[in-house]
């Protein structure tokens, strides 16, 4: 009894030091999550596929000059040469980052910091600002509220986002935020800077391509709701999606030269509404686990622990809160309806060749609908609200939050990165983790070996003399 009163004020202090910073703490744990780039330098592990292998193209178009070369150009480097309108665009900020630092693990670290740093404050001002006022009734304190925004903030920034995708998963709940600004008309001159810069920091064809379609969604009912018309809103809108456009505006320029994509889907040839839906469900059912482990959402990779809290806090909310438990439900079903559209594409397209033109049609069918890069958001406001149902019961309830914050943390810094089964996440980038499960593995500097592509340049030569039974 006397060791538990002694522990008390020292727990107490610890709580009280927790809640004043929480916001240094947060910050100071992503510098842990990305410091692996800065103690072993280019001796870390940084994951290949879609991460190094692709960095070349970039590092080639600045050290050849031929960032603003013709579409129709062909750069010799790659596979014995390849038009310029394969390579990324010349409005890339990762374009103008390689030719600014030249040194490709210098423009890895910085774009890791800038992806890691803008998940943080982009979903904690998201939260601050407009998720508030959901929570006015949970008699909590204005520290216990930032406390929970700042580390659920903390949560989406340590996911393991994909490097080559900038701001483009990273980025959502910051744009997301300025145009909720926007349609309030409580917005200052340099968040629309910001949203239209982000579109060059991001993939078109990966995210922003839905991202237009939400944001228009989300005018839509809010015209309809306030019966009025938001010119400001609209224009800011049409001006993101002139950017998006403009980001990609090479691969918009080749399809008026015979653009035909490598990511063509089958489809089923025109269908029925009945049709599509019936089909729609027997594939949702026969492929289910593919919602469940696909990247980049994986939710039983990446989000286990979040699913069991989830899972909790709707039935509390069933009990205590039925609001919460109608946002916590429809969370979910909606995480699982944009994960299931990518099962669906070849139903989608059976419906739309019936309708769509014949050259946009053949469009369309090249791009994957990815509506599951949202589903990182949807998954860490699901983790905030159950944060707070289960923290406002009582004092039970605040102590289980704080021991499953550091579960979380110490399961997202230990175990979110690549694992050695694709189906799992292959390709998931965590420096923190992957630097402690793959040290022996190939690191940045050898997979970059430049002395050993010499070594093996210097021994192809000395073999094209041989006739093909001498080799």
């Amino acid at each position: 009894m006397i060791q538990v009163n002694l522990l008390k004020p020292f727990c107490s202090k610890i709580l009280h030091f927790i809640k004043e910073y929480s916001h240094l703490i947060c910050l100071s744990i992503i510098a842990l999550y990305l410091s692996p780039l800065f103690v072993f330098g280019k001796d870390a592990f940084v994951t290949i596929f879609d991460v190094l292998e692709y960095y070349p193209m970039y590092k080639i178009l600045v050290e050849e000059g031929k960032i603003f070369a013709d579409n129709k150009e062909i750069i010799q480097e790659v596979m014995s040469g390849l038009p310029r309108v394969s390579f990324p665009s010349d409005l890339y900020v990762f374009t103008w980052l390689f030719y600014l630092l030249k040194d490709t693990f210098y423009v890895h670290i910085v774009n890791m910091f800038i992806i890691h740093y803008t998940a943080y404050f982009g979903f904690k001002s998201f939260a601050t600002k407009h998720l508030s006022r959901l929570f006015i009734n949970f008699n909590l304190s204005e520290r216990e509220c930032h406390l929970l925004f700042n580390f659920s903030a903390l949560y989406f920034a340590l996911l393991p986002h994909w490097p080559l995708g900038g701001l483009s998963v990273a980025g959502f709940p910051l744009l997301l935020n300025y145009f909720i600004n926007f349609l309030k008309g409580s917005f200052v001159w340099y968040e629309i800077l910001i949203f239209l810069f982000i579109p060059f920091y991001s993939s078109f064809v990966f995210s922003e391509i839905f991202y237009i379609q939400i944001f228009l969604i989300l005018f839509i009912v809010y015209q309809f709701r306030f019966k009025t018309f938001n010119v400001k809103a609209f224009f800011i809108l049409m001006l993101y999606v002139i950017a998006c456009l403009s980001s990609e505006y090479r691969l918009f320029l080749s399809v008026f030269d015979g653009y035909k994509s490598h990511r063509e889907f089958p489809f089923i040839q025109s269908i029925s509404i009945f049709d599509f839906f019936s089909l729609s469900i027997q594939k949702l059912i026969n492929n289910f686990e593919f919602i469940l482990t696909q990247y980049p959402d994986a939710p039983l990779r990446i989000f286990p622990l979040v699913i069991v809290l989830s899972t909790g806090a709707l039935l509390l909310s069933l009990l205590l809160r039925p609001r919460f438990f109608k946002m916590i439900a429809g969370l979910i079903i909606l995480s699982v309806f944009f994960a299931s559209l990518y099962l669906l594409m070849p139903q989608i397209h059976g419906i739309l060749s019936g309708i769509l033109p014949t050259n946009l049609f053949n469009i369309i069918r090249g791009i994957k609908f990815r509506y599951y890069v949202i589903n990182p958001f949807v998954w860490t406001l699901l983790f905030l609200f159950s944060l707070f149902i289960i923290y406002s019961v009582n004092i039970r309830g605040r102590i289980f939050v704080y021991f499953f914050i550091i579960i979380q943390l110490l399961y997202q810094l230990f175990t979110t990165g690549s694992t050695a089964n694709f189906r799992f996440s292959q390709i998931l980038e965590n420096p923190f983790s992957n630097n402690i499960k793959f040290k022996r593995q190939l690191t940045y500097r050898a997979y970059y070996d430049e002395k050993l592509f010499l070594e093996i340049k210097k021994y192809l030569k000395s073999i094209t003399s041989m006739s093909p039974h001498q080799y």
